[in-house]
């Protein structure tokens, strides 16, 4: 899954090690179920968010945020270096 593969090689370039067992087949897991991959990718994210909050967009820095959403809904945390897909 390149989603874990992305997240953990940043995470693990930030100094977090991030290590998936063998014996629990992560990406199979989160294949099966997007609730796991959720939970995966939020407790990295956390971590990152963690060691170094600069890194991230917050919702204060971006012109247009629509507050009522974000107050809603919340506010999704992504490292600003990663890479966006086109």
């Amino acid at each position: 899954m390149e989603i874990l593969r992305e997240l953990r090689s940043k995470a693990n370039e930030w100094g977090i090690a991030v290590r998936f067992s063998r014996k629990c087949d992560l990406y199979q897991t989160c294949r099966a179920n997007d609730d796991a991959l959720d939970a995966v990718v939020a407790a990295i994210t956390a971590a990152m968010w963690h060691k170094d909050r600069e890194r991230f967009h917050r919702p204060e820095d971006i012109d247009g945020v629509d507050w009522e959403t974000v107050m809603l809904e919340g506010w999704l945390y992504a490292p600003k270096e990663v890479r966006q897909k086109k």
